[in-house]
């Protein structure tokens, strides 16, 4: 792909972002939105999830697959997790290359794996309400030098 087919493409996926998220609905909705979107539009990404607290309760307000849920849950039991992380101090993204030889969360990088999951990226969404957008990797180092921006 040449540069100008790239830039061509990031302003088509943020053209439809754009679209998405300004169209008329429920937050639930644009949430779910999001996190379909980020599928479709980050390389890499197989699966997403929002996170949100609610009443000081970690909760899985969106995603696109039930590994999310899944692996959400393991997080909010276990107490540990890269989610949590981004969800924990604002402006924090947490990337999570290789959850086979992560050592940082003992609990939830093993049952990731066992799932399928190899790598991670989750960015906190708001600096006002504690919440975290959650993108989830069959591949290890999924997530190249542009996802984040496109996140």
């Amino acid at each position: 792909m040449t540069g100008s087919d790239a830039t061509s493409e990031l302003e088509s996926n943020l053209s439809e972002v754009a679209v998405a998220l300004f169209a008329p609905g429920t937050l639930e909705g644009t949430l779910q939105r999001i996190v379909t979107m980020a599928v479709a539009t980050v390389e890499g990404c197989d699966a997403a999830g929002v996170f949100r607290v609610v009443n000081g309760q970690v909760t899985t307000v969106a995603s696109t697959d039930p590994v999310v849920l899944v692996l959400d849950r393991l997080q909010i039991v276990g107490g540990e997790g890269p989610c949590l992380d981004a969800v924990a101090e604002e402006g924090t993204t947490v990337y999570a290359d290789d959850l086979a030889t992560a050592g940082r969360w003992p609990q939830f990088a093993p049952a990731a794996v066992h799932a399928g999951i190899r790598s991670v990226l989750a960015l906190r969404l708001s600096a006002r309400r504690a919440s975290a957008l959650n993108l989830y990797a069959t591949m290890p180092a999924a997530f190249g030098a542009t996802a984040v921006p496109r996140a």
